[in-house]
Order: structure tokens, then sequence, then C-alpha cells
């Protein structure tokens, strides 16, 4: 479509491409509309009498897996998390030692590793060991927190681990998370924090490079009826 200040403009939305409304306050040559499901889009364009039709087009929504905001420590330096254990499952390796993994400030894991089942009001307990290089054990700390609401979002209610650190330089730490009754049924997003003892911070927020030496990392957990 063209623009002409002597043309009337009206945006309209279907779900089908079959019935149309007209999108309320939509009624410039452009448009801004919030969505939560694939949509279907057209313009009117009136002048006097008569008036037309812009090309249809449609606008998906992504799904909510794949909208959550980043998280990163900005030195690529020193600590990495080098092993998970959860509910059974071993991700990464289970060691001490300076290793491979260092240097990195995200990972997403979310493709290349299968979901960790967890039930609904069960009760876990999760390890994290630390990979390093260039120094020695340190003190850590872990965050962790699973979108149980499956809302694209990490939420306040919804971080499960936001341990102190570690009283002594070792470089694993262990703690318990619950998973409530309310969780949602299915597969969401599991993000783990793991901050350096020089990372000169107690609070977990879980979007943003807000953090010295440590690593972000998602994973993809299950979540079934309490068997």
């Amino acid at each position: 479509i063209n623009y002409s200040p002597n043309y009337l403009y009206q945006w309209q939305s279907s779900t089908d491409s079959l019935n149309w409304n007209s999108v309320a306050g939509q009624t410039l040559f452009s448009a801004s509309i919030v969505q939560s499901a694939k949509t279907y889009y057209r313009c009117k364009v009136s002048c006097a009498d008569s008036f037309s039709f812009s090309k249809i087009v449609v606008v998906d929504v992504a799904p909510f897996i794949n909208c959550y905001c980043s998280s990163a420590a900005y030195p690529d330096d020193f600590t990495d998390i080098g092993n998970i254990q959860l509910a059974g499952v071993s991700y990464g390796s289970d060691t001490l030692a300076t290793n491979t993994y260092g240097g990195n400030t995200y990972r997403d894991f979310t493709d290349s590793l299968a979901p960790i089942t967890l039930e609904q009001d069960g009760n876990y307990t999760m390890k994290i060991i630390a990979a390093k290089t260039n120094r020695s054990t340190n003190y850590i700390k872990a965050f962790v927190c699973i979108d149980f609401n499956q809302n694209g979002a990490f939420e306040s209610s919804e971080i499960v681990s936001t341990g102190p650190f570690t009283t002594t330089a070792v470089s694993r730490v262990s703690f318990s998370l619950t998973i409530p009754d309310t969780a949602i049924l299915g597969i969401t997003r599991m993000r783990v924090v793991l901050l350096d003892g020089n990372a000169g911070t107690n609070n977990f927020l879980p979007c943003g490079n807000y953090y010295n030496y440590g690593e972000t990392a998602d994973y993809l957990v299950s979540i079934i009826p309490t068997l």
C-alpha cells in the first residue's frame, strides 16, 4: 500500500484469513499490535467512496521455550559449569580438576541434551561442580530458576535455589529443590547460574550480564505428574 494524507487506514486481523475484524486504534499507515497466537493481518485503505485491501501478511508466535531473556558473565574467564546432577541425570564432567570448559559465559543445552524428568511436588538434591581455568578452587555459589508456568519468563517465584557461597574453597555445591504441585506439565526451561567467589554479588537476576567470573547454562526439564 502507498501512503497519502487523503487515505484512511484501518488495520484488520483474522485467525483464519477468512473472517476479519478491525483492530481498535490501528488507523495509521503502520500498525503496532500485541498478539499471543498466529494472526493474519491486512489493511483496508479508503478514499472517498472506494476502498481496497493490502496484501495479507501472517505473523506467527515463537514457542515460549525460545522466548527467554539472555544471561551471561561478562569476563570469559576462570569459572564455568563443569557438571550438573539432578534426578539421577548427570551432564558434564564430574571432576574438580582444571578442564577445557573454562572460558564460557553462556551455553544453551536445550537442543543437545535430553530433558531431565521432574515430578510435581517432588523433592530433589541438585549438585553443581565447577570447571576452572587459571586459578585454583575458590568459593562458588549457584542459582537455579525453572519456568514452572511456561510463559517464557523467569519470575521471582520460580527461583528454586539462591544458596550462599560455599564456606570453604571447594568446586562443588549441593542444595535441595522442590517442584511445586502447580507446575504445568510438559517440557520447560531451567536456568543454572554459577558464580565464582570473586563475582562480587549475592543477588540473583536471571537476566542480563551482571556478574563476574561464572557461567549461565540453560537446560530442559520435563514436568510429569506425581508417580
